[in-house]
This record gives structure tokens, sequence and C-alpha cells, in this order.
């Protein structure tokens, strides 16, 4: 008796496992790119309109939300002229709201290939922001500029004289290891520094080409970790 129960139990365990095995092959194979080719690539109607899917794709629906949070140095004296050891204070989150649309969306090749233009917006969120946490909230960071500067010496294998004229420059333009800079600023709106400008000017390139080009300026139009992007296309 308990032979043959075992006999059935296999049997039906064999039979559902087909049966499961009969449904779910046609889905990969023939239903589920049924589905892809009718409703969810992208594609626009006779009339310029566009189906569902590809209305959302192009107007994203959903707000994202960047949590940012900096370590504030809070003995930028001591640091500087002791060699103390920074002393840091977590702020944050300061919460970024992000916004993004496509326009000039352009199908070619029968509906295969697509161009478009790609729009972000980052606004501050104060109301998701933490409480005290101010768009204009100054912050002791390390200085991107300085230590670019630094590390470009070290890159390039400055000389002695190319040294001491990279110090006297920082030091005429007010540069040190440590800046207090904005929130905002640091984040995506991007913040002025004298170094970054002087790189940017004409003079600077025309005396460089000049001099036979030295040394390789970085490429850095703004200072800040998102410099610039508030609102960004691409």
């Amino acid at each position: 008796m308990r032979t043959c129960t075992a006999v059935l139990l296999g049997l039906l365990l064999l039979a559902v496992f087909l049966f499961g095995v009969f449904l779910l092959a046609p889905f990969p194979i023939l239903l589920f790119p049924a589905i892809i080719k009718t409703q969810v690539y992208l594609r626009q109607e006779k009339d310029g309109q566009f189906p569902t899917a590809t209305f959302y794709w192009s107007n994203l629906p959903a707000i994202q939300y960047y949590e940012m949070y900096y370590f504030n140095i809070t003995n930028p004296d001591e640091v500087l002229y002791s060699g103390a050891k920074a002393r840091l204070v977590e702020l944050g989150p300061y919460v970024w709201a992000e916004t993004e649309f496509k326009e000039g969306i352009d199908f070619r090749q029968s509906g295969n290939t697509v161009y478009y233009r790609n729009n972000k917006t980052w606004v501050y969120s104060q109301e998701n922001s933490c409480a005290g946490c101010h768009l204009e909230d100054l912050l002791m960071l390390p200085n991107a500029a300085y230590m670019s500067a630094v590390y470009m010496q070290q890159q390039q294998n400055f000389s002695k004289v190319m040294t001491k004229a990279l110090d006297v420059l920082l030091l005429l333009l007010g540069e040190s290891p440590l800046r207090s800079v904005t929130q905002g600023g640091v984040s995506f709106e991007s913040y002025p520094d004298p170094l970054i400008t002087l790189i940017n000017s004409n003079l600077t390139k025309v005396l460089l080409s000049f001099l036979g080009n030295p040394i390789t300026l970085p490429n850095v139009p703004a200072m800040g970790y998102f410099p610039l992007v508030s609102t960004y296309g691409s």
C-alpha cells in the first residue's frame, strides 16, 4: 500500500512539473516577446502621439531625491597652523530633488533608432532636508582647487623653480588646504575660486602657449562636486 501511494505521489509530482514546464516554455519564447513588441518598446504613432510606455519614458513622472552629507571641519586653524587632527561633524541630509524630461525626440530608421536631448534639473528641497539645514549653510571643507594644484605638481614633476612659483601663486591667490563654501555651491550650484578663474583665463592660455606649454592644465570649468548642473541637458 505504501509503495503504491509513493508511486502515485511521484507520478503526480512529475505531472505537475511537466505541466509547469509546458506553461513556462511558451512565455519566454512566444508571449514575452509579443508583450514587449506591442506594449513596452519605444515608438511614435502615426499621428505623432506617444503610447503610454513611451510617454512615461519621455516625461518621467517620478521625482528622485539625492541626500548629501558633509563632514564639516570644526577646528580649521588648529589643522592649518598646528598640524592638529581635524575634528569632524557630520551635517545633513541636504536633499536635492531631481526631475527629468526628454525633448527633441526623433525616431529614425523605421523607428529602430531614437535621438533625443535628456534634461535634468536639481532643486534644493528644504522640506525634505534635515532641520536647520539650509542652502546657504557654510561648510569648512578641503580645498579641491588647492589639492588639485598640489597633485598636478607631483604628477607632472615640477622643477624646483616651478614648484616655488606655484607656492607663491597659491599664496597670492589666497588659496589654502581648507576653505569655507556654501552647501549649495559645493553641491550643484558651483562657487567662485581664484585659481580656477586664473586657469581658465585667456591670459594664462596665451602665456603658457608663449612658454611652449610646459605644463598641462586640468579642464575644470567650475568648482563643486556637481558644478553648474542644477539644470543639465545631454
